[in-house]
């Protein structure tokens, strides 16, 4: 019998804090080296809010609010194949990010001059997420009870 793989759940957050997104800087493969906005994949029995909420945790050492959902996407290649999930997140607390030293080396926030002064990369998926965000252009599908991992208020928020 073949073996079929199915795609992954991974998610990502726009943290955003006085017109600056929390960007950290990746130490393994694919991205080793840029800067990217903090994402991880969905753990066996989570939801996806608790999944960027233990991912922001274990590497920034950050609590946030999921304000909701801005962004979907997929990536079918190379395999293995992605959904891409992405909050808007606001910090919990006053809290400064600190790399976990394992996945990432550095964490810092960042304004639109700021990411276009870096001189080190950034990742381009995550730079268009973080313009965005800093530009208002958005819109944002709002969390509803999230601890019964229903996300959305409405699903005629799809059509």
């Amino acid at each position: 019998m073949e073996q079929v793989e199915y795609p992954r759940v991974a998610v990502g957050a726009a943290v955003v804090r006085d017109g600056r997104v929390l960007f950290v800087r990746q130490t393994y493969h694919p991205f080793a080296g840029q800067w990217v906005v903090p994402a991880g994949l969905a753990e066996p029995g989570e939801t996806v809010d608790e999944t960027i909420r233990r991912e922001l945790r274990e590497e920034t050492g950050i609590e946030v609010e999921v304000v909701g959902l801005i962004g979907l996407t997929s990536i079918a290649a190379p395999p293995p194949a992605h959904v891409f999930i992405i909050f808007l997140c606001r910090a919990a607390t006053e809290e400064e990010p600190v790399a976990d030293g394992v996945e990432n080396a550095a964490a810092a926030c960042f304004s639109l001059e700021e990411l276009a002064a870096l001189e080190e990369p950034v990742e381009p998926q995550s730079l268009r997420i973080a313009v965005r965000v800093l530009r208002g252009d958005y819109q944002v599908l709002p969390p509803s009870d999230l601890q019964s991992g229903t996300i959305f208020t409405e699903m005629k928020a799809w059509m």
